[in-house]
């Protein structure tokens, strides 16, 4: 059974001309359907879609944080080993699926160096193998640098009127 947030159609309209505004709708109440659950195990009850945003949402904070490097150091390489750039890209984020395809290669070439340096303890020992990891894989930086430059805003009002036009995926309006 899907978890589709009652969202008020007001709400939604009011955050028409901001496509980050607009997604941080359907985010945010997702996240609060999270924290009330004391099992951990709601996340399992979201459709692929609302699954699909949450994870941008992820990609997005990760990469714009620290690169593709910090997002695998951090545990989301799940993002490469699913369907999620082909789900983002029917959406209308080519660029970012393009983007995630070439650096799936690269994840797959280097996941495993990358995964070892983590640790339980974020350790200043850690934190020195994790920005080690930068100068060490430096063929992540053009990817991170077109994934910054490239026109995020277009992918993000992209996904935004992917999400208009299938809010039944996302909420039920009310």
């Amino acid at each position: 059974m899907d978890t589709l947030p009652k969202i008020k159609k007001k709400e939604i309209e009011k955050s028409f001309n901001d496509a980050w505004d607009f997604l941080f709708i359907f985010i945010d109440k997702y996240h609060k359907i999270m924290d009330q659950d004391s099992t951990g195990e709601i996340w399992k009850s979201f459709n692929d879609a609302q699954l699909a945003l949450l994870t941008y949402h992820i990609l997005d904070a990760e990469v714009n944080n620290g690169g593709f490097i910090q997002l695998i150091f951090n545990g989301y390489g799940y993002i490469f080993e699913s369907s999620f750039s082909e789900t983002i890209k029917t959406w209308g984020a080519i660029k970012t699926a393009e983007i995630l395809e070439e650096a799936k290669v690269l994840y797959d070439k280097y996941k495993d160096e990358i995964i070892a340096a983590r640790s339980p303890e974020p350790t200043e020992e850690v934190m020195e193998k994790f920005s080690q990891l930068y100068s060490k894989f430096k063929d992540f930086e053009p990817l991170d640098d077109r994934f910054y430059t490239d026109d995020v805003a277009q992918e993000a009002e992209n996904i935004k009127k992917y999400i208009e036009n299938n809010l039944d995926e996302f909420c039920v309006v009310v």
